[in-house]
């Protein structure tokens, strides 16, 4: 998977796991759990179980994992995440999602629905940034583009962020961005966090 995304990646995660009966449900109850918070809320949780697990190989259904995540994002209220978990609300959310993703036969990982008043594109499987805007485009041609913001302020919203991830939104080649996002480390503007086949970027006292 990293070799084709070019995000580190930290297979060695399989290879962990023995419980023969591993799901990774509770994981997305969780999820919906903080999603059930807001989608900001919800989105961070996400990305950082996502980091957990793929580049820190943590074992994010486990309980005490996906607690400990959730107490690292910002503006998430533990009480009622715990609550949405034990009294079947957050269950009840992915198994709406389940349904939703059988309506419009999103079989694949990852599967992406763009969506233009009743038109749809339905996109199953790993596709590029670049193909994702042809899709958007394709449903809605007027749609107004935006030039990207810098890497700073893409960091203070979604940081920390591979150099992956800034290159595909920047337009730049993932070398020539690593070359000036060191100057800036340099400048102690930001930190680096190294993690297997790659590293993350974020601003200074970011977590």
């Amino acid at each position: 998977m990293g070799e084709r995304t070019g995000q580190p990646t930290d297979e060695r995660l399989m290879g962990d796991i023995i419980d023969p009966h591993f799901s990774t449900w509770p994981a997305c109850r969780a999820v919906k759990a903080a999603q059930l918070q807001g989608n900001s809320i919800g989105e961070a949780y996400l990305r950082r179980m996502r980091r957990a697990a793929l580049t820190e190989r943590k074992y994010v259904s486990l309980p005490e994992v996906y607690i400990d995540l959730a107490k690292q994002v910002a503006s998430l209220d533990m009480e009622h995440f715990i609550l949405s978990i034990t009294d079947g609300t957050a269950d009840q959310a992915f198994k709406d999602d389940m349904k939703e993703c059988a309506r419009y036969g999103a079989r694949g990982f990852p599967t992406v629905m763009f969506q233009s008043g009743n038109e749809r594109l339905l996109a199953n499987g790993y596709h590029s940034f670049d193909s994702y805007n042809r899709g958007v485009i394709q449903l809605a041609p007027g749609i107004k583009t935006y030039q990207p913001r810098d890497f700073e302020a893409l960091l203070i919203d979604y940081g920390p962020l591979t150099t992956r991830e800034l290159a595909e939104i920047l337009v730049k080649p993932a070398d020539t961005l690593r070359s000036g996002l060191e100057t800036s480390l340099a400048e102690g503007s930001i930190n680096k966090t190294p993690v297997p086949n790659g590293e993350f970027w974020s601003l200074a006292g970011q977590s």
